[in-house]
């Protein structure tokens, strides 16, 4: 999970946001290193990870805001996920990230800002060629493979466990299938 953990103090940000330095001399705002129940979170992002990393993070923050900075986020979400799409001006906060200021001059408390943006959707390609998705994901069979024959998919595009290890094995299961179907 990509967190606000050590971006420099007046950083911009994508829409001219950036972090200012409030009464202190610590060299960034660090995120807390882990939410807690307490916790009032914002994920910055509008696609499909945003809405990994915000699924990840329900269970265990007290609340979880997707913070758009003025992009449309994605159609498909729950229908009590806390959306807010107005354009950031600051991220602001002593030792921590405090508080998001946006734009029109209102301001969002926070405890904590994960950073989900900027990553290609495999989806939306798979989706293009006819894949058949479900949740956000591309569907396959224990082969890797999607309902287009010869069309294969591995890692965080098939959802469970989003973690390197994972993406790696499923890489190695489809690269296989594709050999043994090469051979016959």
């Amino acid at each position: 999970m990509a967190s606000l953990s050590a971006i420099p103090l007046n950083h911009a940000f994508e829409g001219s946001a950036k972090v200012t330095e409030e009464e202190s001399n610590e060299p960034s705002i660090k995120a807390p290193p882990f939410a807690s129940v307490a916790d009032n979170v914002a994920v910055l992002g509008s696609g499909y990870y945003a809405l990994s990393e915000i699924e990840e993070l329900l269970p265990i923050a007290k609340s979880v805001t997707m913070v758009t900075n003025g992009a449309e986020p994605v159609q498909y979400r729950k229908e009590n996920l806390s959306v807010n799409e107005k354009k950031i001006k600051e991220i602001k906060g002593s030792n921590t990230v405090e508080e998001i200021e946006f734009k029109d001059n209102s301001k969002q408390k926070i405890d904590g800002l994960f950073v989900a943006q900027g990553v290609a959707s495999s989806l939306e390609f798979a989706k293009k060629l006819g894949a058949k998705t479900e949740n956000n994901y591309i569907l396959v069979n224990e082969d890797m493979e999607t309902n287009i024959p010869n069309v294969y998919a591995c890692g965080d595009c098939t959802g469970g466990i989003l973690q390197i290890s994972k993406a790696i094995y499923e890489g190695t299961k489809a690269g296989l299938s594709v050999i043994n179907k090469l051979r016959g």
